[in-house]
């Protein structure tokens, strides 16, 4: 995001009700929603790491939280809330910070010689009995190369117990607490700490978005009289 010197203050004229109107719609009340989600998120140590898209899922820049029709909007907002641009852009180099340290330590985990053992044990043919599953079953239509890339991201992310749908559910539920375990071990531990840290830097950033946003809807609302939730109402028949 481009910082620019002029802000709300230097264009009182410029702005008014149908601006203000816009942007909690399309800018700060979307943002509000998806950033709560982010905090969720990271007080979970749940990065949502994708190892085959090589990023975050639900953890993005700011713009990627913002409809594409509605990016107008977001670019006239952090125009003029240059205080708010500066967060989004320290938010967003964390965001990208995270997924390095995720990249770094699913490479590290697949490298680690005690997952693969893990794998092995898991899946041996008396293992699979107790299950009553065949790897097949277990992994669905993951090729077996990338087996350890699927069980290396559910270390990362912290995964808790699969609903019954995930065809993993049945091993990753069972041997949960021994995989991740795994974060621990020794050539894993420096890189899951390097998560962790960029994790929490990342956290900082959106609590302060949080509350700058926050205050700014509310500065916004009394001032051009525009109530800070949506204006739209629905009958219980749906129109």
């Amino acid at each position: 995001m481009v910082l620019e010197k002029t802000t709300i203050e230097d264009q009182p004229n410029h702005l008014g009700p149908n601006i203000v109107r816009a942007w909690f719609d399309t800018v700060i009340n979307p943002l509000l929603d998806a950033l709560e989600v982010e905090h969720d998120l990271l007080r979970k140590k749940n990065w949502t790491w994708q190892f085959q898209a090589g990023g975050l899922e639900s953890i993005r820049h700011i713009i990627g939280h913002i409809a594409l029709e509605a990016r107008p909007n977001l670019e006239l907002f952090i125009q003029l809330n240059p205080e708010i641009a500066v967060l989004g852009e320290k938010h967003d180099k964390a965001v990208d910070k995270l997924s390095q340290a995720c990249a770094e330590l699913q490479t590290a985990l697949q490298s680690c010689s005690r997952l693969r053992e893990l794998y092995l044990k898991f899946t041996s043919p008396k293992s699979l009995a107790t299950l009553h599953r065949t790897v097949g079953d277990l992994f669905g239509a993951y090729p077996q190369s990338q087996h350890l890339s699927l069980l290396a991201q559910y270390i990362v992310n912290n995964t808790p117990d699969l609903p019954d749908y995930y065809y993993t559910a049945p091993l990753w539920n069972r041997y949960r607490r021994l995989f991740l375990s795994l974060l621990a071990h020794p050539s894993v531990r420096s890189r899951s700490n390097a998560v962790n840290a960029a994790g929490l830097q990342l956290l900082r950033h959106v609590d302060r978005l949080l509350i700058l946003l926050r205050t700014t809807r509310l500065r916004l609302s009394l001032k051009y009289d525009v109530p800070p939730g949506s204006t739209s109402t629905h009958r219980e028949d749906g129109t």
